[in-house]
C-alpha cells in the first residue's frame, strides 16, 4: 500500500518523466499542481471540489482569492501557488519579448507588450520608453483602470517619459472585451498625451490596444497625428 509520500513522489515523477500535461486530465493537472503545497489527501479532495465548482483549470488559475478561501481545504500556500502559475507564465513571456530587440515595427512594439497584459482582468494601461535606437529602456505599468479616466494623469505620463530620457514612447492598454478597436474616446485620449509629450520633444510613436490574446496599432490604423520632432520611421510590419 503506498504512503502518501510514496504517492506524491509517484505523481510528480511521472511529469517529470513525461515533460508535459498532454496527457493529462483537469482533475490530475490540478492535483498535480497542489501535491506542491497540500497533503496528497487534501490535494485530491481540493482539485475535485474546485473543479466542480469552477469547471476548468483556467477558471481556478484565475480564480479571486476571496473565493478560494472559502473552500475548506484550502491554505494560503495553495492559494499562492495557483496564482503563482499564470504570473509565472506572464513572467516568462514578458522576458522571452525583451530579447526581439529594438522595437523598431508596430508588431514588434505590439509583440513586446501583449505578454504585460496576460491574465489582467482590469483595464490596465502601460507605458513603454524607448531611446532614439528604438531599444526599450522601461516598461511600466502606469495605471489600473480605463486609459480615458480621470485618473490617467498625462503629468504623469509626461514625467516617467523624462525620467527615463525616452525619445520615443509608445501607449498601451487593455480592453475587457475580446474587441481591440480604439473608441472615440481612445483617440481622443491619445491627441491629448501627444500633445503633452510634444511640449518635451518626446515622440508618442504608437498606441496599442490589446484585447482578445492580440493586439491593434492605432499608428497602423492611420489614427495617430505625427507627434514629436522629425519622423519616426516604424515599420508597419
Amino acid at each position: 500500500m503506498l504512503t502518501p509520500e510514496d504517492f506524491r513522489r509517484r505523481v510528480i515523477r511521472r511529469f517529470h518523466r513525461l515533460g508535459r500535461l498532454d496527457n493529462y486530465d483537469d482533475l490530475q493537472v490540478l492535483e498535480l499542481l497542489l501535491l506542491f503545497a497540500l497533503p496528497p489527501e487534501s490535494a485530491q479532495a481540493a482539485a475535485t471540489e474546485l473543479l466542480e465548482y469552477y469547471g476548468s483549470v483556467a477558471s481556478i488559475l484565475e480564480a479571486p482569492t476571496v473565493e478560494l478561501q472559502t473552500f475548506p481545504h484550502m491554505t494560503v500556500e495553495a492559494m499562492a501557488l495557483i496564482h503563482l502559475v499564470p504570473e509565472l507564465g506572464r513572467y516568462h513571456m514578458v522576458q522571452r519579448a525583451c530579447l526581439a530587440r529594438p522595437l523598431n515595427t508596430t508588431t514588434d512594439c505590439g509583440n513586446y507588450l501583449l505578454p504585460h497584459f496576460h491574465g489582467e482582468q482590469d483595464e490596465v494601461v502601460y507605458l513603454l520608453c524607448l531611446d532614439a535606437n528604438y531599444q526599450p529602456r522601461d516598461c511600466r505599468m502606469l495605471f489600473r483602470g480605463s486609459v480615458n479616466t480621470a485618473g490617467v494623469s498625462v503629468r504623469s505620463i509626461v514625467r516617467v517619459a523624462l525620467a527615463c530620457n525616452a525619445t520615443w514612447v509608445v501607449l498601451a492598454h487593455n480592453h475587457t472585451s475580446d474587441v481591440p478597436m480604439p473608441s472615440v474616446e481612445d483617440e481622443r485620449t491619445t491627441q491629448r498625451i501627444g500633445k503633452a509629450l510634444d511640449a518635451v520633444g518626446i515622440g508618442l510613436a504608437d498606441h496599442i490596444i490589446v484585447a482578445g490574446g492580440s493586439f491593434v496599432s492605432m499608428m497602423d490604423l492611420g489614427l495617430l497625428r505625427d507627434h514629436g520632432a522629425g519622423a519616426y520611421e516604424l515599420s508597419p510590419t
